[in-house]
C-alpha cells in the first residue's frame, strides 16, 4: 500500500473507502493491464456511480473495445474480503494440527529416539558438516564389494 500511495502521490490513508478504491483499481490493473495511476482514476469513477447504477462502461478511442465493470459484484467481493480481514479469518492448514509446547527434537526424545548424533552434528558449522560428508563419501567410495 505504501508503494501504491507513493506512485499515486497520495498521503498514506487507511480507511475503508480508500481500501475500496484500491481494490477496484487493482482489479482493473490486473484484469486489463491498466497502469495504476489510470486504474485509480477509473476506480474513483466506478465508485462515484449513483446508487441505482450497477454497470460502469468506458469505450476506447478506437470504438472497438469496451471496458465494463459490474460495480455491485466488485463491492460484494470487497465486502467479503473486508469481513474476513476484520474477523481474523485464515484458511485452515492441511494436515494435523501442531502440538503445543513440543519442538520436533523434544517430541522425538519423548518418543524414545536417540537424538545425540543429530545434536552433535548441529553443533558443527556448515563447513565442518560438509567436510565430514566429503570424508564419509570418500570412505564409502573406496569400499570394495566382496562376494560371499
Amino acid at each position: 500500500m505504501l508503494n501504491a500511495h507513493a506512485v499515486l502521490g497520495l498521503e498514506p490513508e487507511y480507511s475503508v473507502e480508500r481500501a475500496k478504491t484500491f481494490a477496484v483499481a487493482r482489479m482493473l490493473e490486473n484484469a486489463w493491464s491498466i497502469p495504476l495511476k489510470r486504474a485509480f482514476r477509473l476506480a474513483e469513477e466506478v465508485l462515484a456511480l449513483p446508487g441505482d447504477e450497477a454497470e460502469w462502461r468506458i469505450v476506447a478511442e478506437d470504438g472497438l473495445t469496451t471496458l465494463s465493470v459490474d460495480r455491485n459484484r466488485v463491492l460484494s467481493r470487497f465486502a467479503a474480503t473486508l469481513s474476513f480481514a476484520l474477523e481474523g479469518y485464515s484458511e485452515r492448514r492441511s494436515g494435523r494440527p501442531r502440538r503445543k509446547g513440543s519442538t520436533g527434537i523434544a517430541a522425538a526424545r519423548e518418543y524414545g529416539v536417540d537424538v545425540s548424533l543429530l545434536e552433535s552434528s548441529l553443533e558443527r558449522t556448515p563447513a565442518e558438516r560438509l567436510r565430514r560428508l566429503d570424508c564419509d563419501a570418500a570412505f564409502i567410495g573406496g569400499m570394495k564389494m566382496v562376494d560371499p
